[in-house]
């Protein structure tokens, strides 16, 4: 979880979370990144890593000391 890519990965799962929590469907979301020029987006990428290791890794990193850019998701999404 101390890896370079878990750490960018965490505040863009935690966003992902949040607007998922507020309505916005999974399908939106990435085909907005899609549309941005990423080459997946958040769902399908979580789905390709895991949702296990999503869930432990947005797990660990929301523990950590790693202030506001881990706060305003809800994990529990990724653990259902």
């Amino acid at each position: 979880p101390g890896f370079y890519v878990n750490r960018c990965l965490g505040p863009f799962l935690v966003e992902v979370s949040a607007l998922a929590k507020d309505g916005v469907s999974l399908e939106a979301l990435d085909k907005a990144m899609k549309n941005f020029g990423m080459p997946v987006g958040p769902a399908t990428l979580a789905d390709e890593v895991g949702i296990d290791v999503v869930s432990h890794v947005a797990s660990f990193l929301s523990n950590a000391d790693l202030g506001v850019r881990m706060e305003g998701g809800d994990i529990s999404l990724m653990q259902n």
